[in-house]
């Protein structure tokens, strides 16, 4: 049971990551700001791809472990920076 609640909120995470970017990118009227969210959809998009046919998206001894780390913590910045950048479209500056 615990493992079906773990994947249910993994899951949850992605598709939430997911649309608020594309939501960003619906709203961004500013080039850069499309340029932002636009990259990055394409490396988290391609980050969970790539992780249905390997364990990239986890830690792992085999396939990285922790040097892999500084990838999956660029992510959450880049999210911010998406998060960011719809706010400022939103005018909330």
């Amino acid at each position: 049971m615990n493992k079906i609640v773990g994947l249910a909120c993994f899951l949850w995470f992605i598709i939430g990551a997911l649309r608020t970017g594309v939501d960003a990118l619906r709203r961004a009227r500013d080039p850069l700001h499309r340029t932002l969210v636009t990259g990055w959809l394409g490396l988290f998009s391609g980050m969970v791809v790539s992780g249905l046919t390997g364990d990239f998206v986890f830690h792992s001894i085999r396939n990285g472990g922790l040097d892999l780390f500084s990838a999956f913590y660029l992510q959450w910045i880049f999210l911010g920076m998406v998060v960011a950048a719809a706010e400022i479209e939103r005018g909330g500056q």
